[in-house]
């Protein structure tokens, strides 16, 4: 499945002229290298404030999300029920608990979560929602092995954006879930546009290691650009 052109058009157009709109930590956030110290020491710094700024930038890349997990239930490559509120869910780049919370407020218990940065992960630990939360977890790099086929679910949210992850990456959400479990993931629109993540998506379903239920194009994310949102069975 290739680009479309129109939607590709369309993105860049409003991320080019809402650019004014961008909180300067956003700015600093998207120009990032990727380089794991650099990505540590910028959400160190960033954490006791991250929720206060993104509740001003309109960010509703948490509940696109739910929206997207909670249309898929009854698929046919799911082994697992989307209404079961116990199901095993892991939130990779958990942040402060974001999208933690978003699971929580709609019945979910059974919630990990684990994020490189030490101090966002202590900021979720208040919220007292995860089960287990882990820092200094480089979602570029291979899983821990205990954490192999584990979930049922594995959320990455806000995560896949520019100067944070690899398109590649997709590899790690695969390894840390059942077969028959699924993926949700979030992509910033210039992510999307500058990097290989549609052919690593394309290549992924061609092998069949992964199914693509549905990709939920130009949605709601933030106030200064929208995001695209995928969901994989693990095949």
């Amino acid at each position: 499945m290739g680009k479309d052109k129109r939607h590709l058009k369309d993105s860049q157009s409003f991320d080019l002229e809402n650019k004014h709109k961008r909180h300067p930590k956003v700015k600093q956030a998207i120009e990032l290298d990727g380089s794991k110290e650099a990505l540590k020491k910028f959400y160190a710094d960033w954490a006791s404030d991250y929720d206060d700024d993104t509740s001003g930038l309109k960010y509703t890349a948490c509940e696109t999300s739910y929206g997207l997990f909670t249309s898929l239930t009854g698929s046919y490559f799911l082994k697992f029920d989307i209404n079961d509120k116990l199901i095993r869910i892991m939130d990779v780049g958990c942040g402060t608990g974001l999208m933690g919370k978003t699971l929580y407020r709609n019945g979910y218990r059974n919630i990990d979560g684990c994020d490189l940065s030490y101090e966002m992960t202590r900021e979720a630990e208040k919220l007292n929602i995860y089960n287990k939360l882990t820092a200094n977890i480089n979602i570029n790099k291979p899983i821990n092995p205990d954490w192999a086929n584990t979930f049922d679910c594995s959320f990455s949210v806000g995560v896949f954006t520019p100067g944070h992850v690899e398109p590649r990456a997709l590899n790690q959400m695969i390894d840390l879930t059942k077969p028959g479990g699924l993926i949700i993931i979030s992509t910033r629109i210039a992510y999307y546009e500058t990097t290989d993540y549609q052919h690593v998506s394309d290549q992924l379903e061609h092998e069949n290691i992964i199914k693509l239920l549905k990709v939920d194009r130009n949605q709601p994310y933030t106030d200064d650009s929208p995001a695209h949102y995928w969901a994989y069975a693990v095949l």
